[in-house]
């Protein structure tokens, strides 16, 4: 079930059906006129036989229909879901963390996912919380500061591996990862990230608190390891960025069906 679509759309479409009906009551009338501009006149729809198209167009309305929600926004679907404790997740998660399971984000009309291996599950302040790690010049870092809100996606079962090549190995600031990685976002129940419904585990984070890692402060082997100060920022791999924790209050968790 597609989520709603703008106004302009369907009325669009329903003139476009009332011309062609328009279109095949004249050609039934006989004789084109030179220079008419009604439909058909290049060999176009109107000179099709009616039930080519059904009963108004639907045929040419769906594609015209998905051409345009992929043109100018995301689909999203509604899925029905079982809800769980945040730490009914914490088997799943710990389980796929090494593999790798998507941080999603959104701004605007803009959503990215990016493939996460390090994470915290836990209680701070009283509160079920995810902590994430993102790297401080990592596209995603800029949209978690336009919208302070995420959500987890782990993976259940089998999956398409092209998922974490593309979100794992990919920037979105230059490619629409969504589309690339083809994913199918899935409408959230509290914060405004969608879900994903390829990885149906799902934990939506509200961002609480943030804090920069001091990588002064770390041992030197860890950090040698996993911020090699002769590798540029723009690496998607490790790099001489430290990362920024931030800690997502859980406010949902469930499995989509």
């Amino acid at each position: 079930m597609l989520a709603s679509y703008p106004r302009p759309f369907p009325a669009f479409c329903c003139r476009w059906g009332r011309g062609i009906a328009v279109a095949a009551a004249r050609a039934e009338e006989g004789g084109r006129q030179k220079g008419s501009r009604r439909r058909g006149e290049d060999g176009g729809r109107a000179d099709r036989p009616r039930g080519a198209l059904g009963c108004a167009g639907e045929t040419e309305y769906s594609d015209r229909r998905t051409q345009f929600f992929s043109q100018h926004r995301k689909m999203v679907i509604t899925m029905e879901r079982t809800k769980l404790a945040p730490f009914d997740c914490a088997k799943e998660l710990f389980a796929a963390l090494p593999k790798g399971v998507l941080l999603t984000t959104k701004a605007g009309d803009k959503v990215n996912s990016m493939v996460i291996g390090w994470g915290t599950l836990g209680i701070e302040w009283q509160t079920p919380v995810f902590i994430a790690f993102v790297r401080e010049h990592r596209y995603t870092r800029e949209m978690l500061d336009k919208n302070p809100e995420f959500t987890v996606n782990v993976p259940v079962g089998a999956y398409d591996k092209k998922i974490i090549g593309v979100c794992g190995g990919k920037s979105g600031r230059n490619l629409d990862k969504v589309q690339a990685a083809g994913l199918t976002l899935v409408e959230p129940e509290v914060v405004s990230v969608p879900a994903v419904r390829e990885f149906p585990l799902t934990l939506e984070c509200r961002v609480v608190y943030r804090q920069q890692q001091d990588l002064a402060a770390l041992t030197p082997k860890l950090k040698d390891a996993c911020y090699p100060q002769d590798v540029d920022s723009s690496n998607v791999g490790a790099n001489r960025d430290a990362h920024i924790a931030y800690y997502g209050e859980i406010v949902s968790a469930y499995l989509l069906k």
